[in-house]
């Protein structure tokens, strides 16, 4: 298990690496499938090893574009957590490095699992009012024993945010949902949103406001942040693209200063522009699943807004399609996807 494990994280750093190149094979194949060989052992095991292999097993399939696979990995991970009891506090008697270990494993399960299906519009796995646990933290550890622990603080804010998310999905892919009666809801994960962009720490709420980034570990974040919100505001735009296209006397110009509307556009605008600034500077993900699929996201929200705005063509979303093609040139196999998808919508449309 250890050895699918480690050739698992060789097959996610070979993707990641700036110089990587697809040829015949993808960056980092050759080890996926040596984990392969080995993950009936994974399968079978309920340990930490095993849920963090499954996590991994995810990140890779997601890479290539494997949705459906890694969907099922997120699972398996989340369920077999859920099944040795990570996301309760455990015995009084065990060591603060053990605990740390149990509680950061169960919060990547959650947050891998609750990020992934965001995004594949799946239900969830796990009820966040099942969670009984703390956030990650170091005050319990010795001076020798934080080493073992990478720095908590980027990872909070990823459990925060899914924790938000984690609550939206349960709303809008419930069984009873209606845009109508649930719009107070949608209000509510909006409020709370900009309540947690105002707790950021001042570094990233610049990066908000002026799109300059420095590292790509803000990126990331900031592209996840305006998902969300995009994941939020959907809906609404939806149902009012839905009254648009019917000639529904309900859609009027009073729709545009709409909170989810307006939050929603000013998110995927702001996507685009964060992953503008970071093409031009090389911090851009090429191979990676979650860039091309944020940024089909935020095209897809204004590109609903130009058809019931009248426009036509490919008003403000010329950038962010260039940067898709970019990926999709590069050989990354969820940016092909999206292209394609893309451009057989404008051809369909008749709007390329």
């Amino acid at each position: 298990m250890v050895i699918s494990q480690f050739c698992l994280v060789m097959a996610v750093g070979s993707v990641y690496d700036k110089n990587a190149i697809v040829t015949d094979e993808y960056p980092g194949y050759q080890y996926f499938r040596l984990a392969l060989k080995y993950s009936h052992e994974v399968n079978s095991s309920f340990s930490l090893i095993a849920i963090q292999t499954h996590i991994l097993f995810a990140w890779y399939l997601l890479i290539l574009n494997q949705k459906g696979p890694a969907s099922i990995h997120c699972a398996c991970a989340v369920r077999k957590a859920l099944h040795i009891g990570l996301h309760k506090p455990p015995e009084s008697n065990v060591s603060p490095v053990v605990k740390e270990h149990r509680l950061r494993t169960w919060w990547t399960a959650f947050v891998v699992e609750t990020f992934c299906v965001s995004l594949l519009g799946t239900p969830q796995h796990i009820s966040v009012d099942h969670v009984d646990v703390p956030l990650p933290s170091n005050t319990q550890l010795g001076t020798d024993e934080e080493g073992l622990f990478f720095d908590h603080t980027y990872f909070t804010l990823y459990i925060k945010l899914a924790l938000i998310t984690s609550k939206i999905l349960s709303t809008i892919y419930s069984k009873s949902f209606n845009i109508t009666k649930d719009m107070s809801q949608i209000l509510c994960f909006l409020d709370s949103l900009e309540q947690f962009e105002k707790e950021l720490p001042a570094a990233l709420r610049s990066s908000l406001e002026t799109f300059i980034i420095k590292e790509r570990k803000d990126l990331s974040f900031l592209l996840f942040y305006n998902q969300t919100i995009i994941l939020a505001s959907r809906p609404v735009f939806w149902y009012y693209f839905n009254l648009a296209s019917i000639g529904s006397p309900k859609f009027n110009g009073t729709i545009w200063s709409l909170q989810p509307i307006v939050t929603g556009l000013a998110a995927a605008k702001s996507l685009i522009k964060i992953s503008k600034f970071c093409k031009e500077n090389q911090l851009i993900s090429k191979l990676g699943f979650y860039d091309p699929n944020h940024l089909y996201s935020a095209i897809s929200i204004v590109l609903i807004s130009n058809i019931m705005k009248d426009r036509k063509g490919f008003y403000e979303i010329s950038e962010p399609m260039s940067i898709i093609q970019f990926q999709a040139e590069s050989g990354n196999k969820a940016a092909r996807s999206i292209w394609n998808d893309l451009n057989s919508f404008f051809q369909t449309a008749s709007i390329k």
